[in-house]
């Protein structure tokens, strides 16, 4: 829409008067059907290009922060932690996660709750605050050869996971003084008899 604005002077009695006129015009636009569809085919085009842009940065950082928690369960694993207490009260180990999840083991295979469970009671301490996410990371990376996983447990590599039957308690038999009688009296009269045969 344009407005328009037209200014008359009048002059009476000696007066001079100004008027005013506000006109208003209605304006169409100019429309291109091949203008407008190509703008839109570059903005689509941005979209497209911006969008795989943030998929491949997203990948590499997923990789780099992949390689980085291997790093982190590798140093836990192999390197011993010296025994003192941090500013927060909480103690590091003196023994590697790799022993502790073996000493668990020991008593048969078990599953990941099992084995977080047992690791913790053997004495090892987490330094996170998720120890089951640094346990798998453990278990599915460096401890994978060492503790293979099957039908839901793990167990220590080349040990048998089929539990060993229990050998039946001996028991102990008893006689009584009446059949050694018999047994003593049975002997006598076969070596009675084994002697008469003799002369």
């Amino acid at each position: 829409m344009r407005i328009k604005i037209a200014q008359d002077h009048a002059i009476e009695a000696g007066h001079t008067y100004v008027s005013y006129t506000l006109t208003t015009e209605r304006i169409t636009p100019k429309y291109s059907p091949a203008i407008s569809m190509q703008k839109q085919s570059d903005v689509i085009r941005q979209a497209i290009s911006l969008f795989q842009q943030l998929q491949q940065e997203r990948r590499q950082h997923q990789a780099r922060v992949e390689a980085i928690d291997q790093v982190l369960a590798q140093i836990r694993a192999d390197a011993p932690a010296v025994a003192t207490v941090g500013r927060r009260g909480r103690g590091t180990n003196a023994m590697r996660l790799q022993d502790a999840v073996a000493q668990s083991l020991a008593q048969g295979p078990q599953t990941k709750d099992e084995l977080l469970a047992g690791v913790q009671q053997v004495g090892y301490r987490f330094a996170t605050r998720n120890p089951m996410n640094s346990l798998q990371t453990f278990l599915y990376t460096t401890g994978k050869q060492l503790f293979p996983r099957v039908d839901g447990k793990f167990s220590v590599a080349g040990a048998s996971t089929v539990p060993k039957a229990a050998k039946p308690a001996k028991v102990k038999r008893t006689m009584s003084p009446a059949a050694r009688t018999r047994i003593s009296e049975a002997a006598k009269a076969r070596w009675a008899r084994q002697k008469a045969g003799r002369k």
